[in-house]
């Protein structure tokens, strides 16, 4: 008897030995893994895997709104699905009654589970259902099941479901954290290589010297500042400068195209979204949430819904909003700086745009004129390109000569810098030598208005060839037209967004 008692310790030591050696190999597992849904998955095999269940589900709890919610779950059926949610739910009232969890070793013979669908329609035998805890909170629960043995969860099974849900709940509070924190800081990471100075926005004209004035004076302030241009003109590039020559330069700095998204995705994208406002739609927080103590630029908003500039109004009025689907009042400090190519004034008179919005934005206005009403920047833009791409490209630099000046100086560049931009850096990549090839500049063509003309290069020598090259400039000219647009350049050449995207991959034609 002395010696099975002997040999009985040794084989629970065993166990307790190989159970915690399991727990912290599977803690340095979760707590690695930051990708919310992989984690989930990952701990619901584990513990089929490691307790011999044959199905199992993970269910979030939310507190405020007294709900659960299936999260990931493995071999069930709806009706099962459905139960686990009832168990769930019971579970969380006994731990907040009484602290335990729920295992029932024959659902089929006990009086409180045996009248369930599930359990009759798929013979369910064994269940174990532990809460998952976050310092005394219930945050969801981990169920699992055996349809075919009975009994099959001991109490030592429960007590080692237990110590892993532990485990799993604080994995998953990494994980949100980190995903929130990442959500946070992309932005502003992506930001930290550039920081916008007045050598980054090149102009040698007056009226650009005026406008590095304004940007000066209103730079410190808190103001709003309304940029007005063409597509092209560098309206992006001065809502930048504002922002990093401000006391907010160490925030974000976070664009939204208001004209690239609907109504719905764009309050989404401008607010923020809470859980289970539509089926797999995650909670996560909007640009104004993400842009708190820094600067928030909302380009092309002519293009914005009546209904989203009221909620756009309210932000600047009160600092303040709510996530779309949520009830919660979220405060911000956030300094707005929009822009457009559009004539608001004409779109208020339309009832296209809020006058009172229009004021609010328009504290401070910089208009930035058309490269064609500055042509004697045109010579310091080409230089400066020329030497960005040289270097960017590993080339020795290249000589633009002085034809090929004089062309880029007739042209009317209806895309303005980034059309010029865009034909420097293809002929500094196409150059074969050191000079630049002249080609690749727009001709003049006169008569009825202007046409985006290139003289085709000796070496397309097939009508494929030739029509291929013509074809990219056209689908260049024209998303350099519309500001990138897609859906306006697809409607300016006649083609459906679909097609002009496949055009757009065939040529590697990228922003």
């Amino acid at each position: 008897m002395e010696k099975q008692l002997e040999s009985l310790q040794s084989t629970l030591e065993r166990h307790e030995s190989a159970e915690l050696f399991t727990l912290y190999t599977m803690s340095e597992i979760l707590n690695s893994m930051r990708d919310l849904d992989l984690l989930l998955e990952k701990v619901l095999d584990l513990a089929i895997e490691m307790l011999h269940a044959e199905r199992g589900a993970i269910i979030f709890y939310d507190l405020p709104e007294d709900d659960f919610q299936i999260k990931t779950a493995r071999s069930m059926e709806k009706q099962t699905l459905s139960d686990a949610l009832e168990i769930s739910r019971s579970i969380v009232k006994s731990v907040t009654q009484k602290g335990k969890p729920v295992v029932v070793d024959n659902a089929l013979q006990d009086e409180q589970f045996s009248n369930w669908q599930s359990v009759t329609m798929y013979n369910i035998m064994s269940i174990l259902c532990v809460p998952l805890k976050i310092k005394g909170t219930v945050i969801g629960t981990i169920y699992l099941d055996n349809r075919s043995v009975p009994g099959i969860f001991s109490s030592r099974d429960v007590s080692f479901l237990e110590s892993f849900s532990n485990l799993t709940a604080m994995a998953i509070e990494n994980a949100k954290l980190y995903t929130e924190l990442h959500g946070e800081n992309v932005y502003l990471k992506s930001e930290l290589d550039t920081r916008y100075k007045y050598e980054n926005i090149v102009g040698n004209s007056q009226v650009m010297q005026d406008i590095f004035n304004v940007i000066e004076r209103v730079s410190p302030s808190r103001a709003s500042v309304l940029i007005l241009g063409e597509s092209g003109t560098g309206k992006e590039l001065v809502a930048r400068l504002i922002h990093y020559s401000s006391p907010r330069n160490e925030k974000s700095f976070l664009k939204v195209n208001c004209a690239a998204l609907t109504e719905s995705l764009l309050e989404t994208e401008l607010f923020g979204i809470e859980e289970k406002i539509a089926t797999g739609v995650k909670s996560r927080k909007g640009k104004f949430e993400l842009a708190h103590g820094g600067t928030i630029f909302l380009d092309e908003i002519g293009d914005m819904s009546l209904s989203t500039q009221a909620k756009v109004l309210r932000v600047l009025q009160e600092q303040e909003f709510e996530r779309v689907g949520g009830s919660e009042t979220i405060k911000v400090d956030v300094r707005i700086i929009s822009a457009t190519n559009q004539d608001l004034q004409k779109s208020i008179a339309e009832k296209k745009f809020r006058k009172d919005l229009f004021y609010r934005l328009d504290t401070v206005t910089i208009s930035i004129p058309p490269l064609r009403e500055r042509r004697e920047d045109i010579p310091f833009l080409v230089d400066f390109f020329v030497k960005k791409y040289c270097l960017e490209n590993e080339k020795e630099e290249i000589v633009v000569p002085a034809e090929a000046l004089e062309a880029f100086m007739k042209y009317d560049w209806p895309g303005n810098v980034r059309e010029l931009e865009n034909v420097v850096q293809r002929g500094v990549v196409m150059a074969e030598g050191k000079l630049f090839p002249i080609e690749f500049v727009p001709a003049v063509v006169e008569g009825e208005g202007q046409e985006l003309i290139f003289s085709v290069p000796a070496n397309r020598r097939t009508l494929d060839d030739i029509l291929g090259f013509i074809e990219r400039a056209a689908v260049e000219k024209a998303l350099r037209e519309h500001g990138f647009v897609q859906v306006r350049a697809a409607k300016a050449l006649g083609l459906s967004e679909s097609v002009l995207r496949y055009k757009m991959r065939k040529y590697g034609i990228k922003k």
